[in-house]
């Protein structure tokens, strides 16, 4: 049907024409001109339901629409309180991510104070036990020292002694032995020549040692020292 033959009053029912060639003044749906003419035809009836039923269907339609925008604005709040909600549990989580960096921060100077504190306490126990150390080897080395000097000492003494003893032997062994007691005896009146009984030897000069004795002597004498 062409829009010349025919034009739904439903857009033109509750508004005005404004001015003489028919324009729509306020109406939203229909914009331009058109005919003042171009009416429902003559055989519609007043009572057709299209008229009657307008305001009932106006009606439903604004109560769909109102609950299609209180939905619109249910969704939008609860939208809106999931965004709060999401925005406060993300605010949260940086609020832990930064007190879980501040507390790794501290952790990590915590760290490196104990680093190089036991690093201070590795070298200071290393100097001490330098110098303990050394301080052991130094006395280690005089003792060593005086011990030997003590020990060279004693040996001097018992050597110097041993050789004085020595010297004393050999000297006592050259002395002049005593004479054969054939010259000592005394004469007798059967022989012809004189003879001597023999003499009581000489208790004042000690007696000539064997060589025997003389190895007992330095062997007893080297028992008796220690070095």
């Amino acid at each position: 049907m062409d829009y010349q033959e025919y034009h739904d009053p439903l857009f033109d029912h509750d508004f005005p024409h404004s001015g003489a060639n028919g324009q729509v003044g306020f109406s939203p749906g229909i914009t331009g001109n058109h005919d003042p003419a171009s009416q429902p035809p003559s055989h519609v009836p007043m009572n057709d339901p299209l008229y009657t039923d307008m305001d009932h269907f106006s009606s439903e339609m604004i109560a769909l629409a109102k609950q299609g925008i209180q939905g619109s604005l249910t969704c939008h709040d609860k939208t809106h309180r999931g965004n709060e909600k999401t925005h406060s549990e993300l605010s949260e989580l940086k609020r832990g991510q930064e007190e879980l960096l501040r507390r790794l921060g501290e952790f990590e100077e915590r760290s490196e104070r104990r680093a190089e504190q036991f690093k201070r306490a590795q070298d200071d126990l290393k100097e001490e036990l330098l110098k303990r150390v050394g301080e052991w080897i130094e006395e280690s080395r005089r003792r060593h020292e005086e011990e030997s000097k003590k020990q060279h000492e004693e040996f001097k003494r018992q050597y110097e002694q041993l050789r004085k003893l020595i010297i004393e032997l050999f000297n006592s062994g050259r002395r002049k032995p005593p004479a054969p007691s054939y010259l000592t005896r005394p004469p007798r009146p059967d022989y012809p020549y004189r003879t001597y009984e023999p003499a009581v030897p000489d208790q004042s000069r000690p007696a000539m040692l064997r060589r025997e004795d003389i190895e007992q002597i330095i062997h007893q004498v080297f028992e008796s020292t220690t070095i």
